[in-house]
């Protein structure tokens, strides 16, 4: 909500009674630009903005802020201890271990991100929909593709994309620092591969100035995904979580959500956005 979409995003750490019952502190992965800590657009990233409005609604807690690698993110989600996180995607292995709030808003899933250029090679995979079959796609031993190693892509394109990936596959090239998207679109621009498993916002807001890049959904995984808060399953928690369920389900937070969002759509995503959304939100 997958960078939002893995989306192993801004995560909030309750602090010890012993320091302070009330101090919260917001670590974040740089993850843009759903997070940013600097740059042209520091704190505009959509779960940023989500964020500060949170802040703005809960003046019982103070909010200070942090920064951890992604590995270490997943390891505080899974340690017991008393963390929530804002953008954590709900799956059946993490209620195990986090309580997870209604969503704030949803968010397009991961999709294939390939040079235009090089569209052509990628047309006998497109349905009527212009939705790519990727069981097809991966059929083609010709093919090379980057994925960042240890990200969550979601669960159809994951079951596909995965056993590859730990087969040892040489059409697979895996990156493992902290700035693996942005090294995936440079590798792709550098033609090192022929395709990359990114967001739509991401490609947007790493290559938007050049247009050089053309993002595809996945055929059967095209369905908006939610995106929320989230507390590990400990009493210190239970306070705050029931703090944030009932800060983040209001239509303010969903309107603040969907315009921080669509600012990193292309233009001609921003339609079927919002009428996937508006289906989504009658039922």
């Amino acid at each position: 909500m997958t960078k939002l979409m893995h989306y192993c995003l801004p995560v909030l750490f309750l602090l010890s009674n012993t320091c302070n019952a009330d101090a919260i502190v917001i670590v974040k992965v740089e993850y843009a630009p759903a997070t940013m800590a600097k740059g042209k657009y520091a704190k505009q990233g959509y779960i940023d903005r989500i964020t500060e409005e949170v802040q703005n609604n809960l003046p019982q807690y103070r909010f200070l802020e942090d920064f951890v690698p992604t590995k270490r993110l997943l390891e505080m989600a899974k340690s017991g201890k008393a963390y929530c996180f804002n953008a954590l995607v709900n799956t059946p292995e993490r209620k195990n271990f986090l309580n997870f709030t209604n969503p704030y808003g949803w968010v397009l899933p991961m999709g294939i991100v390939i040079r235009a250029d090089d569209k052509d090679r990628f047309l006998p995979y497109l349905n009527k929909d212009e939705h790519i079959n990727i069981e097809d796609l991966l059929k083609n031993k010709e093919i090379q593709f980057g994925i960042s190693s240890g990200r969550t892509m979601g669960q159809m394109i994951d079951s596909h994309i995965k056993p590859i990936a730990a087969a040892g596959d040489k059409r697979v090239l895996e990156i493992y620092n902290d700035q693996a998207t942005e090294t995936l679109f440079k590798m792709l621009s550098y033609k090192r591969f022929h395709f990359t498993i990114a967001s739509v916002s991401e490609m947007v807001y790493h290559h938007a100035p050049v247009g050089e890049f053309l993002f595809y959904q996945v055929e059967g995984n095209h369905k908006l995904m939610p995106v929320g808060f989230s507390c590990t399953k400990n009493k210190a928690t239970e306070k705050v979580f029931s703090d944030l369920a009932r800060t983040v389900d209001t239509e303010r937070t969903h309107k603040i959500f969907q315009a921080g969002y669509e600012r990193w759509l292309p233009a001609t995503m921003i339609k079927p956005y919002r009428k996937q959304l508006s289906e989504l939100q009658k039922n």
